[in-house]
């Protein structure tokens, strides 16, 4: 299942502040790109039956945290010697925190597991709550090859009041169709589709399984 990617070109950075002014700058212009984590409107499932979903408990997705090094909103690169660096004149459109909220409140709402699905600054009672802490997100050069993207997440679910829910890690990858940002791109969103499914599936699965330990 692709994943849906929105690429903003350089004639659309002035409206994001980013456009490169002068008419004689030797500085290349920069590129924002966006990433979006659904899949395209032609392969998502059915519409959740929201009255079906009506005593469904809500959850509400943190303030996403992230290793040393992540917390930017670079494109980046791991090169050979565990160097990471980043790709020049690229950037994501915001901080790959808010980048990766914003993409996870997406697919779980989509999943129809949760009456709602929340960010931090929502203003529902959450029956649980999930912090994501951003372990990968980085292209690591393949010499020859296009680079291969690894993402990796690491996931706490929490009911409320009572203790830690599920903890659990979601690993995925995506090699590049070729050695060209746009490709490079295209297979972040494709690995970040993979791994917010995943932890979709897996906080379902918990939901499932608590509600059957609950007594009557």
């Amino acid at each position: 299942m692709r994943a849906r990617l929105a690429v903003l070109g350089a004639g659309m950075l002035a409206a994001l502040g980013g456009c490169v002014s002068g008419l004689h700058s030797s500085l290349p212009e920069e590129r924002t790109y966006l990433l979006l984590a659904g899949a395209p409107a032609a392969a998502r499932p059915a519409a959740p039956d929201r009255a079906a979903a009506a005593d469904a408990p809500v959850l509400r997705v943190l303030t996403v945290e992230a290793a040393p090094g992540r917390d930017t909103d670079r494109i980046l690169l791991l090169q050979p010697e565990r160097r990471l660096t980043a790709y020049q004149a690229s950037r994501w459109a915001a901080p790959l925190p808010a980048l990766l909220q914003a993409a996870a409140v997406e697919t779980l709402r989509g999943q129809g597991s949760w009456r709602t699905v929340e960010d931090a600054r929502g203003s529902a009672v959450a029956d649980y709550t999930l912090q994501l802490t951003i372990r990968r997100f980085e292209a690591e050069d393949s010499g020859a090859q296009p680079p291969l993207v690894q993402i990796g997440i690491d996931a706490i679910l929490q009911r409320r009041g009572e203790s830690l829910a599920a903890s659990f890690a979601v690993d995925r990858s995506a090699r590049a169709a070729e050695n060209r940002l746009g490709a490079i791109v295209e297979a972040f969103a494709a690995a970040t589709h993979e791994a917010l499914e995943e932890v979709g599936r897996r906080c379902a699965q918990e939901l499932r399984t608590s509600t059957a330990r609950s007594p009557p």
